[in-house]
């Protein structure tokens, strides 16, 4: 409330006129308000893997301007992307309370190398892909973590940034400048300024990450150029133009407590009559007119939120004529994280006891976070990657690479500050243009917000791209929510069902046909018939994949080559031992080659997606299927398809009714007689015995809703052929597909050795000893606790989290294990 009340006291601050000003905030304000912002951020339990690891992450999505939860339950979208650009894996995830878990699985046989995480919403794809959450992550290997081929550099670039973004004759400016080589990294360099004579005015050097600083007042009509040294090598760059007239704006946020504006202009008219516009993140806490001999003032810290901060200076035309971008660290939103173990040193197979206490102003703060414990090494890992705090407050809003972001938060002083000052002065970019604004376009919003799982399709005259008005009916077969509904297109054919919350993978049927209003064909809501029309086909929509952007990824943190060496061998021998331990892992000795136990069902589904495949078949992801060709079946003679279907399908029985074989299925009251399909066609009971059971390769169960596709009676057994030669039978007008649900996460397991039992001879040698996404603080302080494994050495207890109010905040601490 006191920050809300200054805020007002800003804006009105000192206005002499003050409908002029009203009107620029008050077109900032409009444009804003067409549209929302959404901000997504993944945390991990740790910064680099092993092929083979899992991968454990939380979720968030927040309002991208204050940073709060959304009411509601957003869906977002996770890929996780091979060094090639590949997808190897997407996820669909439902937001509850602000936030969910993942876990990505990776593969022992992965290679080693850059691989990408993006998460987003749908909702985020009307803006700038720069603005979704995409960041690197290294799986380390024997192949990439030896001495990397050395590229070298062609040559090298300089800019320039003018602060305020002009230089104007007479005018003392600062000017910042990023020196980089031609692969986009950053170097030292040093150099001179020169004038049209060539003559000497200055010196410049880089300062911090290829980024430097100086001053200098341009004359009116002049020419200037820097004369920059790099490994021996001279090159020259010229200087912006020169303005003949303009306007200043500098801007000094380096001490701790206030930001200090100074403005400036060589226009007879002065400053009197001009606007400036203060805003962090669209949230205006300053709009004030310009009088006579007010060439400066300040700001508090800690009344304007923690961020990005743009000064916008406009003329008395309502033109922005100047633009500084500075971060602000506002001390009241400083959250202490109180991080509380018993020691730090422990013995192996020792149980640690934590408690976390995230209090503002002495206040206990509810808050979410997540909680990691994971293994260094045998010496401390520095972490300066990315966290939710200088992802929220800086990187989201601040297009282009920071490398290792978390220096500019480990501490809030003068030099700390001074650097992060020019970097903001170098990455001038900001999520909207005061073109759109003053002008009153908004951005087009084409992806709307998205609680809920939706289905979308396209009918049409069988055989061609022309659309047709139709009836189409979708179903969604599964016992737990099943659903039949009826839409009737416009001309264009586009249908569109939404509103469904899948927590699993779930069959969808849609059947379509030619609209006759007078003819149009009524369903029970209760009923499920093949209706399609063989006129027609049905085409389901889906939104064009995203392109991947490497250039927008968050790095993965950097560390010294023989630092990862040493951590990915130890990790190495340590999954070798405790492999010959775990029966769910083998190991060629030979080769050194970890090999997954757990494919074969994969394998198997794959095989039988490929029958029904070749036979245009629908395939259904819920129902019982078997393959004859399974070993468990070699020992049984099969004269007949009877005898094929009693030996395969459990809970079946073969009977003789009126001189016809019939197959029952089910046990004691339920039995029911099981209708025979063959490659999607109902089979007559005296053509059954001249089936070949070697010619039948699965065999799939359908009851329920499954089965009311082919017959009114309880049960089909349907019988998938070898030959993928035999005809075709896909139902016209009519197709199935299995829609993914959303993601449910495992839960991470930790070991209690106080329980009986547990403590046994196992190798324990977790690179993770604790992963919690799901942390939840109130008003009293949370107690955790997990036990240490077998392996000795340095581990991290990384906390991240944000408080109810939007204020994010993160805190590691270490402890050591002993032998």
């Amino acid at each position: 409330m006191i920050r809300f009340l200054f805020t007002l006291s800003l804006i009105f601050w000192g206005m002499g006129k003050l409908a002029y000003t009203q009107g620029v905030a008050q077109k900032l304000t409009s444009h804003l308000s067409t549209y929302h912002i959404e901000k997504v951020y993944a945390g991990h339990d740790k910064p680099f893997y092993l092929p083979g690891d899992t991968i454990w992450c939380k979720i968030y999505l927040l309002e991208g301007r204050t940073h709060r939860s959304f009411e509601g339950q957003p869906v977002v979208y996770a890929d996780w992307i091979a060094p090639n650009g590949e997808k190897q894996q997407s996820f669909t995830l439902k937001i509850k309370n602000g936030s969910t878990p993942l876990d990505i699985q990776t593969q022992a046989e992965d290679s080693a190398g850059i691989y990408t995480l993006r998460v987003y919403s749908q909702y985020q794809r009307n803006f700038d892909q720069h603005f979704l959450f995409q960041k690197e992550i290294r799986l380390l290997g024997k192949d990439d973590i030896t001495e990397k081929e050395q590229k070298a550099p062609g040559g090298f670039s300089v800019r320039f940034f003018p602060e305020g973004g002009y230089l104007v004759a007479g005018l003392e400016s600062n000017i910042a400048f990023k020196a980089q080589n031609d692969l986009g990294e950053n170097i030292v360099v040093n150099g001179i300024l020169l004038n049209e004579a060539n003559e000497k005015i200055g010196d410049l050097k880089t300062l911090h990450e290829g980024m430097g600083l100086f001053k200098f007042t341009p004359e009116k009509g002049k020419k200037y150029s820097a004369e920059i040294r790099y490994e021996g090598y001279r090159k020259r760059f010229a200087l912006p133009e020169i303005l003949p007239q303009g306007f200043s704006l500098n801007v000094n946020s380096r001490s701790g407590d206030q930001i200090l504006i100074k403005l400036g202009t060589n226009l007879q008219a002065g400053l009197s009559g001009c606007t400036l516009i203060g805003h962090v993140r669209g949230q205006i806490f300053l709009a004030r007119e310009l009088e006579a001999g007010l060439p400066s003032l300040s700001v508090r810290k800690d009344l304007i939120p923690s961020g990005i901060v743009h000064f916008t200076l406009f003329d008395q035309g309502q033109r922005p004529v100047c633009e500084r971008l500075v971060f602000n660290k506002n001390p009241a939103e400083r959250v202490d994280l109180n991080l509380q173990v018993e020691k730090n040193v422990y013995g192996k197979r020792e149980a640690i006891k934590l408690q976390l206490v995230p209090t503002l102003q002495d206040r206990i703060q509810a808050s979410q976070l997540s909680v990691s414990v994971y293994y260094e090494g045998s010496t401390d890992l520095t972490v300066n990657e990315s966290n939710i705090l200088n992802y929220l407050w800086l990187q989201s809003d601040l297009r282009g690479r920071i490398n290792n972001i978390q220096q500019y938060f480990e501490t809030d002083n003068t030099t700390t500050n001074s650097l992060l000052d020019l970097l903001l002065m170098t990455h001038a970019w900001r999520r909207f243009r005061w073109q759109s604004v003053l002008s009153g376009q908004s951005p087009s919003i084409v992806y709307p917000p998205e609680e809920h799982l939706s289905v979308a399709g396209k009918v049409t005259k069988a055989g061609k791209e022309q659309p047709v008005k139709a009836d189409v009916l979708l179903n969604v077969l599964s016992e737990e929510q099943f659903t039949a509904l009826n839409v009737t297109t416009e001309a264009d054919g586009l249908f569109y069902f939404k509103g469904f919350d899948f927590q699993d993978t779930t069959d969808i049927l849609i059947q379509a046909n030619i609209h006759q209003s007078k003819k149009k064909k009524k369903l029970k809501e209760d009923k499920v018939e093949p209706t399609g029309n063989k006129n027609v086909s049905i085409q389901i929509l889906e939104l064009n994949e995203l392109d991947f952007i490497d250039s927008v990824s968050i790095p993965a943190q950097m560390h010294l080559d023989q630092t990862l060496q040493q951590y990915a061998y130890q990790v190495e021998q340590n999954r070798q031992l405790d492999s010959l331990n775990n029966p769910l892992w083998t190991i060629d000795l030979e080769t050194v080659t970890v090999r997954s136990g757990l494919n074969r069902a994969q394998l198997r589904e794959q095989t039988i997606k490929k029958q029904y495949r070749e036979k245009g078949l629908f395939y259904f992801h819920s129902t019982n299927k078997f393959l004859t060709d399974d070993p468990l079946y070699a020992g049984f003679q099969n004269n007949n398809i009877f005898d094929l279907i009693k030996v395969v399908v459990p809970n079946t029985t073969r009977v003789r009714v009126n001189g016809e074989d019939k197959i029952i299925y089910g046990r004691f009251s339920s039995q029911v007689e099981a209708k025979i399909v063959l490659d999607g066609q109902m089979v007559p009971p005296n053509l059954l015995m001249n089936i070949d059971p070697d010619r039948i390769a699965v065999i799939d169960v359908l009851t329920g809703y499954y089965a009311s596709l082919y017959t009114k009676s309880g049960v089909v057994i349907s019988l998938v052929s070898r030959n993928p030669d035999e005809i075709d039978h896909r139902r016209p007008g009519i197709i199935s597909f299995a829609h993914p649900g959303y993601y449910q996460a495992r839960e991470f397991y930790s070991p209690d050795y106080d329980l009986a039992g547990t403590a046994e001879q196992k190798p324990d040698f977790r690179t993770v000893l604790y992963w919690n996404p799901d942390v939840r603080i109130a008003g009293t302080p949370e107690n955790l606790s997990f036990f240490t494994g077998d392996q000795a050495g340095h581990y991290l207890i990384l906390v991240e989290g944000i408080t109810d109010a939007g204020i994010p905040f993160y805190k590691t601490e270490r402890v050591i294990v002993e032998d």
